[in-house]
C-alpha cells in the first residue's frame, strides 16, 4: 500500500512505496483536469506540485496489482 504525506502540502508531496512494484500516479484537480503523470518506482519518490495553483487534488494511483485514489490539499 503506497503511503502519501504531508496533507496539507505547501510545495511538495513524498509518495512512500513499500512494495517492489511500479506505480504510475495521475494528479487531477476537483473539475477533473489531468495536471501531472510520474511513474513512483520502488520506495517512493517526491512529487514537486509548487507550479500549480492551491487547491485539491486528487490522485489516482495504479500499479500491475492494485488501485487506490487519495485527496490531499495544496496550500
Amino acid at each position: 500500500t503506497l503511503k502519501m504525506f504531508p496533507n496539507p502540502y505547501q510545495f511538495a508531496i513524498q509518495m512512500e512505496n513499500p512494495s517492489n512494484e511500479n506505480h504510475v500516479i495521475t494528479v487531477f484537480n476537483t473539475m477533473g483536469q489531468m495536471l501531472d503523470q510520474v511513474n513512483v518506482e520502488p520506495f517512493g519518490t517526491l512529487l514537486w506540485e509548487d507550479q500549480f495553483a492551491n487547491g485539491v487534488r486528487i490522485f489516482v494511483i495504479e500499479s500491475e496489482s492494485n488501485k487506490q485514489v487519495f485527496k490531499a490539499v495544496k496550500r
